[in-house]
C-alpha cells in the first residue's frame, strides 16, 4: 500500500493589505501590517533567512540579508516576467503561471529597499511581448497595487516597461506599431560577436531565429555570421545590481 502525503498550498494574498506580511518583523520598516497570514512574505523572509545571509543579525531590526550584495546607494533593476496580459479565455491561475505576482515582488523589495537605504533606487520590469499591454498586465498580475503601496510611502521604486516598440494585432494576427514607450535614447546595443552563446549555432547563413510578435527578417539581421547584437534598455544597464526574478 502505497501512502501519500498532501503537502499544504500557498496560495497568493489579497491586495487588499497592499501585500504586508501577516505581523511586524524586526526588520520591517513600515506601518502596514495586513490583518491574516501572508504565506507569500513569510516564505520569502524564510528563504532568506535558510540562506544564512546576515545570519547573526537575523531576529533584530538590523537584518540585512540583501546588504551583503546590494550596497547603500544602490540602483536595483528586478527583472521579473510580465510575459503578456490576460487573455479573454484565460484563467487567473493560468497567468499566474507566466506572470510573477506582485505579493512576491513586494516581499522582495522590501528588503532590497532595506539594503539600499534612503539613498538607493529600486526598479522593477520587463520587455513584454510587443503586443502586450503594459498597464493591464501590471494590473492582472497584481503588481500595480505593490507600485501603489510604495508610491504613497514615498519609497523610490518604479515599474518600467523595456519595450522600445510597442504593436497591436488585428483580427488576422498582423501586428503594426502602435508607439514607442521609449526613446532610442533609451536602448544600448552591444555586439557580443564570437563571445555569444548563439555563434556556435551560425554558420555563414544564420539560423532562422524567431520569436513571436517579432519580425524574423529584423532579429535575422541582429545575428548574422559572427556578429550577435543584442539591444538592452538603460535602465538595465546603469543598474548596479539586477536581480533575475525568474517566473
Amino acid at each position: 500500500m502505497i501512502s501519500i502525503r498532501t503537502l499544504p498550498s500557498t496560495g497568493y494574498p489579497s491586495p487588499e493589505h497592499d501585500f504586508s506580511p501577516g505581523e511586524a518583523y524586526p526588520e520591517y520598516r513600515f506601518a502596514s501590517v495586513a490583518h491574516e497570514p501572508n504565506e507569500v512574505y513569510a516564505g520569502v523572509r524564510q528563504v532568506l533567512e535558510q540562506a544564512r545571509l546576515d545570519h547573526a543579525k537575523f531576529g533584530t531590526p538590523e537584518w540585512n540579508p540583501l546588504g551583503e550584495f546590494v550596497r547603500p546607494g544602490a540602483r536595483v533593476f528586478v527583472l521579473c516576467n510580465f510575459v503578456y496580459h490576460r487573455r479573454p479565455q484565460e484563467s487567473a491561475r493560468a497567468l499566474q503561471a507566466k506572470c510573477i505576482h506582485g505579493s512576491v515582488l513586494r516581499a522582495l523589495i522590501d528588503y532590497l529597499l532595506i539594503a539600499v537605504g534612503p539613498e538607493g533606487r529600486v526598479g522593477f520590469g520587463n520587455s513584454p511581448l510587443q503586443s502586450c499591454r503594459w498597464e493591464q498586465v501590471l494590473a492582472d498580475a497584481e503588481a500595480d497595487h505593490t507600485l501603489a503601496f510604495y508610491e504613497r510611502e514615498g519609497q523610490p521604486v518604479e515599474a518600467r516597461d523595456l519595450r522600445l516598440v510597442v504593436s497591436e494585432g488585428d483580427l488576422l494576427g498582423r501586428l503594426r506599431p502602435v508607439h514607442h514607450p521609449n526613446p532610442a535614447s533609451e536602448s544600448v546595443e552591444i555586439d557580443l560577436g564570437a563571445t555569444s552563446m548563439l555563434s556556435e549555432l551560425c554558420g555563414p547563413e544564420a539560423p532562422d531565429f524567431r520569436v513571436a510578435d517579432y519580425d524574423p527578417r529584423r532579429t535575422r539581421d541582429f545575428h548574422a555570421g559572427q556578429s550577435h547584437r543584442y539591444v538592452i534598455h538603460r535602465a538595465v544597464m546603469d543598474a548596479d545590481v539586477i536581480v533575475s526574478l525568474s517566473k
